[in-house]
């Protein structure tokens, strides 16, 4: 190399990089528009050449919207990156996610659920086989049988909460906060159900720690997920991702920690059984995987994230929804009144018998999906929706974009629980008829289907019932926030602070 430039000089050699730099981007730029397998199909130029539009869009919390509008201009399927397609279409959800026994194919999770060698869940988890037996072991905890025998922690933590709202102000004429009211209540209900103890923050009134690491925790991974496609970001990471992200990353692991060696140090045969219990029984001679510390504290973690996230960001929604529209909570409260004299008649059985009820949170999970952005699979070379996609590339069906799609939802962008109800309830309405229902998969399908479905069924329905028996409630600081613009998705959805003020229903 000294030779080299005592022979050319420093700038000869300069301007020798430079030039071989701008030959091969222009070769890459030519082969990947016009040469690679996924030239045939739309898409922006940009998006086909570089991953900076998908990282930038990650980042600011807007990928959901930039996906959307993607296919709004491009149609059912857009190439948003060299290697990527994104799907909206109701027939690529049953080939991408769906069963491989239906579809012939098995879809395997892509790269961006490769974590830190020796960190594995049953979200995170890309081995077929090993998240297939982790499934098995906790499938038992999550069973109607299951979920009936934990119903009095609900209803205890419902107690709790209609307490905090008579005693922390919630009848005052600057309300409360929704969104710390109803994490509170998530968050300590899926605590005792995963780990069998309350994390004490409806009884304290103050959110418990562990809830203020989790978005930040869970946006620091996703960053570092996405980091492999621009690997600048990798030596920006100090830069691009928030300081106080980094910190909750750590705090969020300590916890975790903390708590899996808290519930550890109970006796393995504890009468008061959790989730976590059915991680300790007795494993299958063939369970391929180590169930150390580290591995039973990550299946804690994700469980305790998803389990309060899904159902934390849907309870907000739903009672922001209702707010909007008094007519809906309107005949939400009738539907519940006339079927409960008490709210102790309340049951997990008794609600799921209310279609309003149903209607209600399925209308919420459509029109603002828990995961907004498509869970991205990795083609096994097959067709998905009737377009042949080469092995190796990375599909997805944005959940966001496909229930906004004015061919399978009328009015896609309001708020109507009608479109759930079957013919001969009251409140029908044929406007509603042909609108194409399972297009709407919040939990997604297939063998990577949410293991905590029924769970987040449940606690909704109880949670609601028992807030529309009890009170009436209206936005306080409409004027200060834009829901729809205001709300970022960065890995969980990050919400603007609704305040509410309750009043008395009865």
């Amino acid at each position: 190399m000294a030779i080299i430039t005592e022979l050319w000089g420093v700038e000869v050699i300069w301007k020798l990089a430079a030039v071989t730099t701008v030959i091969y981007n222009v070769y890459r730029s030519v082969y990947l528009l016009y040469f690679h397998p996924l030239a045939r199909f739309p898409g922006p130029k940009f998006a086909a050449v570089s991953e900076v539009s998908h990282v930038y869009n990650w980042l600011t919390g807007s990928y959901h919207n930039h996906i959307h509008r993607l296919h709004q201009i491009y149609g059912d399927v857009v190439r948003v990156a060299p290697n990527e397609l994104s799907f909206n279409t109701a027939r690529s959800l049953q080939d991408i996610y769906g069963y491989p026994s239906k579809t012939g194919h098995m879809f395997l999770k892509s790269s961006f659920y490769a974590g830190p060698s020796g960190y594995s869940t049953i979200v995170m988890e890309r081995d077929p086989a090993k998240h297939r037996e982790t499934k098995r072991l906790m499938a038992y905890g999550f069973s109607s049988k299951e979920l009936q025998a934990q119903e009095p922690i609900l209803k205890t933590n419902l107690g709790l909460l209609t307490h905090q709202i008579e005693t922390q102000g919630g009848f005052d004429k600057n309300g409360v906060s929704l969104n710390k009211l109803l994490q509170s209540f998530v968050f300590d209900t899926i605590g005792e159900l995963a780990l069998g103890e309350p994390f004490g923050a409806l009884g304290t009134g103050k959110p418990h720690p562990w809830i203020e690491t989790i978005h930040g925790a869970i946006y620091f991974m996703s960053i570092v997920q996405i980091a492999p496609r621009l690997p600048i970001l990798l030596l920006a990471l100090p830069l691009v991702a928030p300081w106080s992200s980094i910190g909750q990353f750590i705090s969020f692991f300590r916890y975790q920690s903390a708590m899996t060696r808290k519930r550890l140090s109970r006796p393995l045969h504890d009468d008061k059984r959790d989730l976590f219990s059915f991680l300790l029984k007795e494993k299958p001679d063939n369970f391929s995987q180590v169930a150390s510390e580290a591995w039973l504290g990550n299946q804690a973690g994700v469980m305790i994230a998803a389990g309060f996230d899904t159902s934390a960001v849907t309870a907000v929604a739903a009672s922001y929804y209702l707010a909007k529209n008094p007519e809906k909570m309107r005949r939400l409260r009738e539907e519940v009144c006339e079927r409960f004299t008490d709210y102790s008649e309340m049951s997990g059985t008794a609600v799921q018998q209310l279609s309003y009820l149903a209607a209600c949170i399925e209308e919420t999970m459509r029109i603002m999906p828990p995961i907004t952005f498509g869970l991205p699979r990795e083609s096994p070379g097959a067709e998905v929706d009737g377009k042949f996609v080469p092995k190796g590339t990375v599909v997805s069906t944005s959940g966001w974009s496909i229930t906004r799609r004015h061919e399978y939802f009328f009015d896609p962008e309001a708020f109507h629980p009608e479109r759930w109800l079957p013919p001969s309830h009251k409140y029908y309405d044929p406007l509603f008829c042909n609108d194409l229902k399972e297009a709407s998969q919040p939990f997604s399908l297939g063998p990577r289907v949410c293991l905590g479905i029924n769970l987040a069924y449940v606690e909704l329905k109880l949670l609601l019932a028992r807030l529309v028996w009890e009170y009436k409630w209206h936005l306080v600081n409409e004027g200060s926030f834009d829901w729809d613009k205001d709300r970022k998705f960065q890995a969980l959805w990050v919400l603007p602070q609704v305040r509410v003020r309750y009043e008395r229903a009865r």
